[in-house]
């Protein structure tokens, strides 16, 4: 599969089916979230996978919209260490994330595994509900949340691109 079919072909996924997600290909994933690109290349990023059952089942229950955590055959909680990140930089390591983020989900598509970004940062209580359940010392931020699994259906790629978003040389 192409990079451009990944990218298409990547959709919020949100019903699994109750099959297991091979050790290597989510080792791939991570290893495509970690090839994103990063402010200084500081590489902020950490990650809690998850695959216990209960504790999918609590982290469902953290946001309303985060129901489908209780289905997923895992979840990837995406956190930004902040120990010996210079606060002179600014808030970069929201974008550093969100980037490794998208690059784990395209990775996912591109491996027939569903995916779905689960917003956590800047809401505080997803942020507090995150970081009391997996533990998360206080320089260590959730950015975001994702589940993932075999998806119960396919849905076909999507073609987004809208030509009255596109500006050249001035807005």
């Amino acid at each position: 599969m192409s990079e451009y079919e990944a990218i298409f072909k990547r959709r919020s996924i949100r019903k699994f089916k109750q099959e297991k997600v091979s050790d290597d290909v989510v080792k791939n994933m991570l290893r495509a979230a970690m090839a994103a690109p990063s402010a200084h290349n500081l590489q902020p990023w950490e990650f809690i996978v998850v695959r216990d059952k209960a504790m999918l089942q609590k982290l469902s229950r953290v946001c309303q919209y985060w129901t489908m955590l209780s289905q997923a055959d895992f979840a990837v909680a995406v956190v930004a260490n902040l120990d010996g990140y210079p606060k002179e930089i600014g808030d970069y390591y929201v974008q550093d994330c969100a980037a490794c983020t998208q690059n784990m989900l395209v990775a996912a598509a591109g491996e027939g595994i569903g995916g779905v970004w689960l917003g956590c940062y800047p809401t505080e209580e997803n942020m507090e509900g995150v970081s009391a359940l997996l533990g998360l010392p206080e320089r260590v931020v959730p950015i975001a949340m994702t589940a993932f699994g075999v998806p119960d259906s396919v849905r076909p790629p999507h073609e987004e691109y809208d030509a009255n978003k596109v500006h050249f040389e001035k807005y």
